[in-house]
């Protein structure tokens, strides 16, 4: 009985992770979609020649949309279980690992390979796939690229921290008033 109950939740965890990072990767993806779009509202010249700025725009959405839409799906997770419980926590934790994982690792990682067929961006993990990268989103480019990862780290944990303890005031106060 016990170890069908871990294999269980062995499983329920492999699966979580496999959504979170598929959920992640759309939301990524559905960002470059909105900030390709909304970009030419803003700035008169292409992306790619404006890199001072361009870089900042797309760094600020990659760095809010695909965090705030898996985060919202971790947290539709979360209301189902007890508040404030080890698991709520646990979930909230593997979202920010498995996110981060993605953004940091994931992403680099295909595009170096992806680059592999191109001989002008060398074979260098993970300068080859930054360069890539650099092709479309302008953060990814030498210079910027060190600044927007640790930023990009930093805003996620302040997010994920904000998020969560919203969360909890939020409930608190509902708790309150439900027992009034």
């Amino acid at each position: 009985m016990q170890q069908l109950r871990i294999g269980r939740m062995t499983s329920s965890i492999v699966l979580r992770t496999l959504v979170i990072a598929a959920s992640y990767t759309i939301f990524y993806f559905l960002t470059y979609i909105f900030a390709a779009l909304t970009y030419s509202a803003f700035a008169d010249m292409p992306a790619d020649r404006s890199r001072s700025f361009s870089w900042l725009y797309f760094g600020f959405f990659f760095t809010l949309i695909p965090y705030l839409g898996t985060l919202s799906m971790a947290m539709a997770e979360v209301n189902r279980e007890r508040l404030f419980s080890l698991k709520q926590r646990l979930v909230l934790l593997q979202t920010f690992v498995v996110t981060q994982a993605v953004d940091k690792l994931g992403i680099a990682v295909l595009a170096t390979m992806m680059a592999q067929g191109f001989p002008w961006y060398g074979q260098e993990f993970p300068q080859s796939g930054y360069g890539l990268l650099c092709e479309e989103l302008p953060f990814y480019c030498s210079g910027y690229v060190k600044p927007y990862i640790a930023g990009n780290t930093i805003f996620s944990v302040i997010l994920f921290m904000a998020v969560f303890l919203g969360y909890r005031w939020l409930y608190s106060g509902k708790r309150q008033a439900l027992q009034r």
